[in-house]
């Protein structure tokens, strides 16, 4: 009964142009929604499917209007006021829940079963339900009137106005999609605006968005070749052209391996990098971006392109800095972004060995004290005005004065550069700090600066002096040394989220041992890290998982962004205050000029722990760095830790497999197999017309046997096709299915036809001509779906 009953309903919704076609379009118009929906979960947002929604009812209003008598402008203004009202409902959340709709349903049945008795004192139906709907219309009010002020208050952080753009994004594009698809039939012009916003949802999130666009323009692009197909067919209709049922199936079989073909190999094929493109935009645009950003977010509330800009004051959340440098390749080194002269004596060079390593310096933008589990954010940042020449509050640390020129060739941002700590530049700039007055970074808008820093530079057997002088106990149980460091700062330094799993605190205060010395403590950390290898070719951290957790115990490779931040968890874990830092490495010393010249790849990521009467002080626990080797340091104390096993064992190896790829891969061989197997030549190659027509009658007859209605003995090919059509005609109207009683009504005439056609092919006088053997080909084609309903219908009956 549920079979039979979905055949018939199907039957009787079943799109005009068929249901081929109307899944392309619905699921080309679901690639944006899936796009945005993806693109908001990555960046923690919940909400997103209700775009599914509104764009399911923009495209059934779009066909609607498509079939109906509307002009273009009549069907525009009925989108845009039902597109507002969607967007509005959604956004507001002005649909009522379940429970209180069904609760206010039964009140109003009683309601209206005792209105006859005059019960006029009772309460009005609906009363809540009106309640709570004015109730939400009253908060949209009051949050579109917040963001309406732009007065940068409750507003700007308000998103509003951005969740109903968004929401209006999906509509227009579907209901657009929709009207052109089926009133214009122009597939391609239709999916046009849904692709250029799916593909600037990719450009800027990557991930899932791109597969979302490439299936949004597999769809379109077989969509279009269906609909230039059904308007010949049209044609040929008129003309009295005669041609193949088949011929759709026929058109996909062929185009469906060449468009699976070219959208893979546009999709892995390295022609430009989604890197380079990027970067070449933000080159030209990132100021006006940011102006555009600014303006926009007292409106529309913080926005998130899911680039990690590196001229933004701070990181986005659960973003990690140098997250750019993920699929990069050389060619990041041929993009110069500083050069750098300093005080420091230059470099030996050529086959002589120093007897000492020369100073290795990092050229800090940012420092980062909040570790959320995905990533590094930053809490309450003030600016300081600062005048040229001016120095910067606080106590310098102890250390080397360091003078540094900049030349910032290709600016990626507001932000000014500094080794470690700077106490002056000759320019004026903003500091940002924390609230308890720890430096964040600088800003300003020169381009060629000079600044004064002090940087650590004790030996190894003074870093190794500091001892712990105070231990301070801080959330999650780890312990922090004060000594010098204020004991409200060094908290900040030392917190780890709940969310960090407990075999990660287990893993540090293993490797750092129970030494009391903080440098001992952190050298065990660096060298324990620097056994993971270093590899850029790296997938995003699953969803769920804490960042730390996954690169120790299950990729257990990594580049600066993951290792630097294991270090800085792991050493709060330990005791220890540290924070990440990001910036450059000290790039490459060119002999010429005098400078250093860092290029686009030396973008970088660093751990820095404090100890006691040296200040913030580096460590380099990425492998893909030289190891940072101090005048006089010696080898780590102590048996190594051994890694953790890496989960999977030995199949671990196939989590680094780019699924994606090799889903759409084996998608695209299924595909192919499908094709070749429909394909495949099931009898002798057919020579001519006449062949061609005992070969179906042949088929015919197996089909005969199949049915139970064999051939007899002495019977002639036309009284064998009239005692099949008088059965096939029978079992048709007992049928349930309407196919197959239709089957059974057009059935019998194309047997006696295909009979008629073999006695011409066996008795005539002359050749069968052509036209007949494409008409023993075609109603073959015809005859063959009959008798499948047919028989369908027979098995479902049962015999008897």
């Amino acid at each position: 009964m549920l079979a039979e009953a979905t055949v018939r309903f199907l039957g009787r919704v079943r799109p005009r142009e068929g249901w081929g076609p109307f899944l392309l379009a619905l699921t080309a118009v679901l690639c944006l929604p899936a796009a945005l929906i993806s693109a908001r979960d990555a960046r923690g947002q919940a909400g997103g499917g209700s775009l599914v929604i509104v764009a399911l009812l923009a495209m059934a209003v779009g066909v609607r209007l498509a079939r109906s008598r509307v002009t273009w402008r009549g069907a525009a203004v009925v989108g845009v006021l039902l597109g507002a009202a969607t967007a509005a409902v959604v956004v507001g959340r002005l649909v009522p829940p379940a429970g209180l709709l069904w609760r206010e349903g039964l009140g109003l049945v009683a309601w209206l079963r005792d209105l006859p008795q005059g019960l006029g004192q009772q309460p009005p139906p609906l009363a809540e339900l009106a309640a709570t709907f004015r109730q939400q219309l009253d908060i949209l009010g009051a949050r579109l009137s917040w963001s309406g002020r732009g007065d940068g208050g409750a507003g700007a952080t308000d998103p509003v106005l951005g969740e109903l753009l968004v929401a209006s994004l999906a509509w227009g594009c579907a209901f657009f999609a929709a009207w052109q698809v089926y009133r214009r039939r122009r597939a391609v012009v239709g999916l046009v605006p849904a692709g250029i916003a799916a593909a600037v949802v990719a450009f800027f999130r990557g991930g899932m968005p791109v597969f979302y666009l490439f299936c949004l323009a597999f769809c379109g692009l077989w969509l279009a070749a269906l609909q230039r197909l059904r308007r010949k067919q049209a044609i040929w209709d008129e003309t009295g052209t005669d041609y193949p049922d088949a011929l759709p199936f026929e058109t996909s079989a062929v185009l469906l391996p060449w468009l699976v073909a070219v959208l893979l190999v546009a999709a892995v094929w390295p022609v430009v990098t989604v890197n380079a493109v990027r970067d070449a935009f933000w080159r030209r645009m990132d100021e006006p971006w940011n102006r555009l950003e600014a303006a926009a977010e007292r409106y529309v509330g913080p926005i998130d392109t899911g680039v990690a800009l590196r001229g933004a004051p701070a990181a986005a959340p659960g973003e990690l800095p140098q997250s750019h440098l993920l699929g990069s390749g050389p060619e990041l080194r041929e993009t110069e972004i500083l050069r750098v002269w300093t005080s420091d004596p230059p470099p030996v060079t050529g086959d002589v060995e120093p007897a000492e390593p020369g100073p290795r310096r990092y050229w800090r933008s940012t420092t980062f004290d909040t570790y959320t589990g995905r990533g590094w954010i930053n809490a309450v940042q003030e600016p300081e005005e600062l005048a040229a020449s001016a120095s910067l509050a606080g106590e310098p640390p102890p250390g080397e004065e360091l003078w540094q020129q900049f030349e910032i060739v290709r600016s990626d941002g507001p932000w000014l550069y500094a080794a470690n700590a700077p106490l002056r530049l000759d320019v004026p700039a903003q500091a940002w700090r924390r609230a308890g007055g720890e430096l964040v970074g600088l800003t300003g808008d020169a381009r060629r600066y000079t600044v004064l820093s002090r940087t650590p530079a004790p030996s190894p057997a003074e870093l190794r002096a500091s001892t712990a002088s105070t231990a301070t106990a801080v959330a999650g149980g780890a312990t922090g040394i004060t000594g010098t460091l204020p004991a409200e700062v060094a908290a900040l330094y030392l917190a780890l989220p709940e969310s960090v799993p407990r075999r990660v605190l287990d893993l540090a205060r293993r490797v750092a041992g129970t030494d009391p010395g903080r440098y001992e403590r952190a050298q065990r950390i660096e060298a324990y890290l620097r056994r993971y290898a270093y590899n850029l070719d790296l997938p995003r951290p699953p969803r769920g998982r804490d960042l730390v957790d996954w690169f120790l115990f299950d990729l257990q490779e990594g580049y600066c962004d993951y290792y630097a931040s294991a270090m800085v968890v792991m050493a709060r874990a330990a005791g220890l205050p540290a924070r990440l830092a990001t910036g450059y490495a000290q790039g490459a010393y060119d002999p010429e000029s005098g400078a250093w010249v860092v290029t686009a790849l030396d973008a970088h990521s660093w751990p820095e722990i404090y100890i006691d009467g040296a200040g913030w002080v580096e460590f380099e626990p990425t492998a893909g760095q030289p190891a940072l080797v101090r005048a006089g340091d010696g080898p780590v104390q102590g048996e190594p830790v051994p890694l953790p096993p890496r989960a999977g064992g030995r199949w671990g190896w196939l989590r680094a497999l780019p699924w994606g790829l090799v889903g759409l891969i084996a998608l695209a061989a299924l595909l192919l197999a499908a094709i070749a197997w429909l394909w495949r030549p099931r009898e002798t190659a057919v020579a001519s017309p006449a062949a061609l027509v005992l070969d179906r009658y042949g088929r015919l007859l197996r089909w005969g046997e199949r049915m139970g209605h064999p051939l007899r003995s002495g019977q002639t090919a036309l009284e064998y096709s009239r005692d099949l059509g008088h059965d096939l005609g029978e079992r048709g109207q007992d049928a349930g299915w309407p196919q197959a009683r239709e089957a059974g009504s057009r059935a019998p005439a194309e047997i006696e036809h295909l009979a008629a056609a073999l006695n011409e092919a066996r008795y005539g006088r002359g050749p069968v001509g052509e036209r007949t053997g494409r008409w023993a080909r075609d109603a073959w084609s015809r005859l063959r779906r009959w008798l499948l309903w047919l028989w369908l219908a027979g098995r479902r009956r049962g015999p008897g």
